[in-house]
């Protein structure tokens, strides 16, 4: 339908099938490195003349006891998964500002927000900073009115469906963008 779309991944390799498609924009973003994410969303988004819609759906989690978990893998997913989105998120705000009233900021969180997962600490305490954050984002930057309607759950059933196909399958489901 003429979407072009950047897709980002940690490493090159996961980003080579959907590469085929012309309309696809592969970019290395590793959210573990602060000033290589923030230059490659500025890279993206001169590359692409603004977005108008973002959408950040990244995580993943250590599983294990809070009191078993190494202080390294905690700190690693909160940085990754919580402050390194966050200054992420901050220049995705100022960016889609300037754009357009009409830009979008989607943040898939979780439903481990409202029920926690068992042995999943790290990744239940950063999506549920990524969620309150969002409701800040729409609170305060007024022309990013749809997010404020996802901040409670983030995506429609649908949509959230449709951002996991993607971030699994990748190319079946570009005929309903």
């Amino acid at each position: 339908r003429g979407y072009s779309v950047w897709g980002t991944a940690r490493a090159r390799g996961r980003l080579e099938r959907l590469a085929e498609n012309d309309h696809f924009h592969p970019m290395v973003m590793d959210l573990n490195d602060r000033s290589q994410m923030l230059n490659a969303f500025c890279a993206a988004e001169d590359e692409s003349g603004g977005f108008d819609v973002v959408v950040n759906n990244a995580g993943f989690g250590v599983f294990g006891d809070l009191c078993a978990i190494s202080e390294e893998d905690w700190d690693e997913q909160i940085t990754a998964m919580l402050a390194n989105l966050m200054a992420l998120i901050r220049d995705q705000t100022r960016a889609l500002l300037r754009r357009d009233e009409s830009a979008t900021l989607v943040n898939v969180s979780s439903l481990a927000v409202e029920f926690p997962l068992p042995y999943m600490s790290g990744y239940n305490v950063a999506k549920a900073g990524l969620s309150a954050l969002s409701a800040e984002v729409a609170d305060h930057h007024g022309p990013l009115t749809r997010l404020a309607a996802r901040a409670e759950h983030q995506m429609s059933e649908a949509e959230e469906h449709l951002a996991a196909e993607l971030s699994v399958t990748g190319s079946g489901a570009w005929g309903r963008l």
